[in-house]
């Protein structure tokens, strides 16, 4: 899906299968073998959220071929975020960077940080939709993980800080915190909230 607004309403929607990290090691046989089986699982649900890294990088011919490949596979819409490997003329062909997608019983708030960094326009949208009487459960969905207890490869102290600042007074309707990038799967606790990597 190409997502041309920063709220998007999807009545009807009441799960989401998340898929990680399905092209930055390259779009080759193998690897989309696997990104075709990641499909198929996730298409159980009533979308799909891709965590980043769609693509080894940021060309229109590779983005072109995971559009093509994932509308020809997905039986349910696939959504994205931009992983540090999504670079280029990612809103060309995915749209906005932030942005919220506001489902029956809860939201997804989709921030950008790419580059390390969560930009304000996104902070700012984390903010506005935790403030939202309408919203009482949110899945924060972003690419690099914020510090935790497995890995070292994550925002800094000071981004995480940002972070917890936008979503702070409403901290109580943050189920969850998503993210990709270390190519492995592990659940934590961070700031109290479960984090799903």
């Amino acid at each position: 899906q190409k997502v041309e607004e920063q709220i998007v309403r999807l009545p009807g929607v009441r799960s989401m299968g998340v898929i990680g990290d399905p092209g930055c090691e390259g779009l080759g046989a193998y690897n989309m073998k696997v990104y075709a089986g990641a499909l198929e699982e996730s298409g159980q649900d009533d979308i799909t959220l891709i965590v980043g890294d769609l693509v080894p990088a940021g060309t229109g011919h590779h983005y072109r071929m995971i559009r093509e490949m994932t509308e020809a596979l997905a039986v349910n819409p696939v959504y994205s975020l931009r992983g540090n490997h999504d670079t280029g003329a990612y809103t060309e062909y995915f749209g906005e960077k932030n942005y919220a997608l506001l489902a029956e019983d809860f939201a997804v708030v989709v921030l950008d940080n790419a580059q390390r960094t969560f930009e304000e326009e996104g902070l700012s949208l984390l903010s506005r939709v935790l403030a939202m009487e309408e919203v009482h459960k949110a899945v924060v969905a972003f690419h690099i993980p914020v510090p935790n207890h497995f890995i070292l490869n994550c925002v800094s102290e000071e981004e995480f800080s940002r972070l917890k600042e936008a979503y702070g007074p409403w901290k109580e309707k943050v189920s969850f915190l998503l993210c990709g990038h270390v190519h492995s799967r592990f659940e934590d606790r961070v700031d109290g909230i479960m984090l799903l990597c």
